[in-house]
């Protein structure tokens, strides 16, 4: 495992039991971009831990100096403006939202492609592989496809204003469970401050065989603003 990479503008390196991520342009680094920039980081760094081939666990104090939320993280005004938008549910296609056993990752590739609704698909390590036209229209960025990790909106919110890491959006906590999650709603908040709020629902791929081949997540869309 390496213990010294770059990594979206940042020099990722161990730390005694903990890693450090320092920003490679420390002069010009805005802390509040910083702050925002860690779940992604995180996310990278719980794949470098997971390249440990032996059942190493490791223990929540040590994550915890990246997953301590900060006041940045929290939009007060946001669950008022999500709780005022008037929200209108879209049928998802059962193709879509039954995904399962499939014959190959190109194949639903090819359809979620033709979807209008947001879809993206993750490898069995959580990073995004590809995202259609309708989920980059949707988090008002295009995706960075072998970067992103579990969800590749700008920024997560929950409905309560809150401000949710990537690894823990439905699709990381249906990743770690080993089955789809389909509970919660979340905001994405887009580069030009706009929101779109939509229902996740993520789906596990098997190969015939049962072979974990990743996830499919789909960005239903709920409502739109802008704070």
């Amino acid at each position: 495992m390496q213990s010294n990479v770059q990594y979206r503008g940042y020099q990722i390196a161990r730390a005694g039991l903990c890693w450090e991520a320092t920003p490679l342009n420390p002069v010009d680094a805005d802390l509040t971009l910083i702050a925002n920039d860690l779940p992604e980081i995180q996310s990278y760094i719980d794949v470098l831990w997971a390249s440990i081939e032996s059942p190493l666990q490791i223990p929540e104090w040590i994550k915890g100096w990246l997953y301590t939320p900060t006041t940045s993280r929290i939009k007060p005004g946001l669950q008022k403006a999500v709780a005022a938008a008037k929200v209108t549910a879209i049928h998802i296609p059962t193709e879509l939202a039954e995904i399962s056993i499939v014959s190959s990752v190109r194949a639903v590739r090819s359809m979620i492609a033709k979807s209008a609704i947001g879809a993206y698909i993750t490898d069995t390590h959580g990073v995004i592989t590809y995202a259609n036209e309708a989920a980059d229209d949707f988090i008002g960025r295009r995706t960075l496809v072998g970067e992103d990790m579990w969800n590749p909106s700008w920024r997560l919110w929950d409905t309560e204003g809150q401000g949710t890491l990537a690894h823990d959006c439905a699709t990381g906590r249906s990743y770690r469970a080993r089955k789809p999650i389909r509970d919660t709603r979340l905001v994405a908040e887009r580069p030009d401050r706009s929101w779109g709020l939509f229902n996740p629902v993520p789906s596990l791929m098997r190969s015939k065989t049962g072979a974990f081949l990743g996830m499919v997540n789909v960005m239903a869309p709920l409502a739109e603003g802008r704070h």
